[in-house]
């Protein structure tokens, strides 16, 4: 039995999906303290509130690969995709770079992204960043030996990016 392979999001990106709900709280609160709570005042709260909401709910922090499926550990929830549900793992869409660094052909090109996982029509993020190779490997085995439908589109990543755990405290 293979064991399961986690990998981990950037806590870059997850300060970034904290910005903008934190950032119209205190803005709303800031208004309301300076003025009256108007209105508007309290549309900007409600829509920070709810954006604060989606992050806590929706945003992995990381995705654990197992036997039952794919766990996704979002900061207020942890939730199962059962390999049953999921139709393939992709590569999410990359950032567009449309100035060439030196020495690159002119154009635009993207570069590689996080891995999504395809359940349905609907895409669930399972890291923002790219994996290492031997992490791709990992999971390209682990997939196969839990269910042999599920379908790795993403293609594999250079052999010098660093691995997700690279940063992490190790237990």
């Amino acid at each position: 039995m293979t064991e399961p392979v986690v990998l981990f999001s950037s806590r870059r990106g997850l300060y970034t999906a904290f910005f903008s709900p934190v950032f119209l709280l205190v803005l709303a609160a800031w208004t309301g303290w300076a003025r009256s709570v108007t209105t508007t005042v309290m549309v900007i709260g409600l829509v920070g509130a709810f954006l604060a909401f989606v992050v806590m709910l929706d945003y992995p922090i990381r995705s654990e690969f197992r036997p039952e499926g794919i766990v996704r550990v979002c900061p207020a929830r942890h939730q199962l995709l059962e390999w049953e549900r999921v139709v393939a793992i992709e590569r999410a869409p990359g950032r567009t770079r449309v100035v060439p660094k030196r020495g690159v052909e002119t154009g635009a090109f993207r570069r590689p992204a996080g891995l999504a996982a395809l359940v349905g029509k609907r895409r669930y993020m399972l890291t923002d960043r790219v994996e290492g190779a031997l992490e791709y490997d990992r999971l390209v085995a682990a997939v196969g030996v839990f269910d042999e439908h599920v379908v790795v589109r993403a293609k594999r990543p250079p052999l010098a990016t660093a691995p997700t755990d690279l940063y992490r405290r190790k237990r």
